[in-house]
């Protein structure tokens, strides 16, 4: 089963919210409101499900919150972008900042991975080539 299907299956709320997210920042409420829009009213999340689950994405550091009048807005970390990514849902970097925090992201996840494994021949010659593919993409603009 792909990857994407299997989080889903068992946890639809988990990547319905970071993909929620991916668009911008939004309340608990706004996140139960638009779930509730995507799914054609058949599922209206309680606040008892959301809630608790927005807290354990805070601690995984996928999501954070800032308070703006009085109101909690939940919004992606880089960590939780990479995420949302690697749930194959096929959406498109809409800028180039967006670009930058996917690769970001990614080179947080390869710092973490390089800390508790070591690379093999063929993955060390891989990221060589793609940071000099970068470098070339960055100095030619």
């Amino acid at each position: 089963m792909h990857m994407y299907l299997t989080r889903f299956a068992r946890n639809p709320l988990r990547v319905l919210v970071l993909t929620l997210l991916r668009n911008r920042p939004m309340s608990g409420i706004e996140i139960i409101n638009q779930v509730e829009l995507i799914t054609g009213g058949l599922w209206r999340p309680s606040p008892g499900s959301v809630y608790p689950l927005l807290r354990e994405l805070e601690n995984e550091g996928l999501i954070e919150h800032t308070i703006v009048n009085g109101q909690k807005l939940y919004s992606l970390t880089d960590k939780g972008l990479v995420e949302v990514e690697e749930c194959g849902l096929g959406i498109k970097p809409a800028t180039i900042e967006d670009v930058i925090r996917v690769i970001e992201g990614y080179v947080d996840f390869l710092k973490d991975y390089v800390a508790q494994n070591k690379l093999n021949k063929e993955a060390k010659e891989k990221l060589m080539r793609i940071m000099k593919e970068l470098e070339n993409v960055a100095s030619n603009s």
